[in-house]
């Protein structure tokens, strides 16, 4: 197999902030996985923003799956039916990564072969003061 991990994202109508994931997701200090970004959203000319991104930026191996409204689980379904990894890693649209965030994981499964889910914590940062108050 060409792939240990597959981190896999759907997405709904947010192109901004899906780049953000994507960017953050470049930057990663483990770079041996696939991104498979499912659109869940009838074609918006998403395909083509992300393949002028890739060609920028070849290091990323992307695969793009266009499955329209069936929601966030059923577009993780269809990415995990795409993706090579035999581990998945789940991403939203609007999350932005660490650089380490891959390879904690890598880390984590080669350490512990029994385990077959994982998941972690996430740190919310803001763009703007927090809306939460």
């Amino acid at each position: 197999m060409k792939y240990s991990y597959s981190v896999i994202v759907p997405t709904f109508k947010n192109h901004e902030m899906l780049m953000r994931t994507v960017e953050s997701l470049r930057n990663q200090t483990f770079m041996e996985f696939e991104l498979v970004v499912i659109n869940n959203f009838k074609e918006d000319g998403l395909k083509i923003k992300l393949d002028k991104y890739c060609q920028e930026n070849p290091q990323l191996d992307l695969v793009y799956i266009n499955y329209p409204l069936d929601g966030a689980y059923g577009a993780r379904s269809v990415g995990m039916t795409y993706a090579k990894g035999n581990v998945i890693i789940s991403v939203d649209d609007d999350e932005s990564c660490d650089p380490q965030f891959v390879n904690t994981y890598v880390a984590f499964f080669e350490e512990h072969h029994e385990v077959v889910l994982a998941g972690g914590p996430y740190i919310l940062r803001f763009d703007s003061p927090d809306p939460t108050g």
